[in-house]
């Protein structure tokens, strides 16, 4: 492992709710309007349930690029859901309860899996977060710089919180969405990994365990990507205005950058304690 790549890269997964336009409840047009927007197959997609979309920017050297990837995306999916009667609504979790069974994706097999195994814990579904990837980094230097930047994920979620309601009520949270997510197994903050090793065996572990069905359900934190050379963020709430998700990419970018910096000059990992870390953890997403 070397000094700081220049630059770091930065790229930006946004999950939003389809709703109604007039009730604000969720509806499950993903696919529909998914269809519509075609145009950008690399970019838009399907999430956990059809009532969800997403979008993936291109890989960005700078925040103003990254800006403009996403004012474009959104506009494309925003335009896509008002042909259907129906709204993007950036936000973690639905403003009027769900009814009835989840409406999940076309995966199905998959998820019928998942919701044999998991039961309730796949309500939590529905809900949307800001995923931001910072490279381009092997699997060496992401486990590596993850064991620097754990520490702060109580400050990312704590600055990034934005789903005070879930099913319709206030949940006295400032981020219900990390406190919901915290109930799968295979969620929360990252072990301190001692080796690449340790973190291949971590995941094999939760494998092996049944606590996740197959790479994608490591939901942590905070993860060296399964599917790109990067370190994936994956604390932040959802939420509505573009320079916020800037905000918190060149966040996430400033911290892989530091850690790089300290890795180069041979300092040691921060003390962070599993249990101290998921006190502050809940202090975070219950005080905003």
């Amino acid at each position: 492992m070397s000094g700081v790549p220049t630059p770091l890269t930065v790229g930006v997964e946004e999950e939003f709710l389809l709703v109604d336009a007039t009730t604000l409840r969720v509806v499950p047009a993903a696919p529909l309007v998914l269809a519509t927007a075609a145009g950008l197959p690399q970019q838009l997609h399907a999430e956990g349930t059809r009532y969800q979309v997403e979008i993936s920017t291109p890989v960005a050297d700078s925040a103003v690029t990254l800006r403009e990837e996403l004012a474009v995306l959104r506009r494309a999916l925003s335009a896509a859901a008002r042909a259907h009667g129906c709204r993007l609504l950036a936000a973690p979790s639905p403003v009027v309860a769900v009814e009835g069974p989840l409406h999940l994706t076309d995966d199905e097999p998959r998820q019928r899996e998942q919701h044999r195994r998991f039961g309730a814990l796949t309500d939590t579904l529905v809900s949307c977060g800001r995923h931001i990837h910072i490279g381009t980094l092997d699997v060496d230097t992401a486990v590596a710089v993850s064991n620097r930047v754990r520490p702060w994920l109580p400050t990312l979620i704590a600055l990034a919180a934005n789903s005070p309601f879930w099913g319709g009520r206030d949940t006295g949270h400032s981020s219900w969405r990390a406190m919901a997510w915290s109930g799968w197994p295979s969620a929360g903050p990252p072990p301190h990994f001692t080796s690449t090793a340790h973190f291949r065996h971590s995941v094999e572990t939760l494998l092996g365990s049944g606590a996740a069905l197959d790479t994608k359900m490591v939901y942590w934190d905070l993860r060296p990507s399964g599917n790109w050379p990067t370190l994936e963020i994956r604390a932040p709430d959802m939420s509505p205005d573009i320079d916020t998700a800037v905000l918190q990419a060149e966040l996430g970018r400033a911290l892989v950058a530091s850690a790089l910096r300290a890795i180069a000059e041979g300092r040691p990992d921060p003390p962070a304690r599993d249990d101290v870390l998921r006190l502050a953890r809940w202090r975070a997403a219950h005080d905003g």
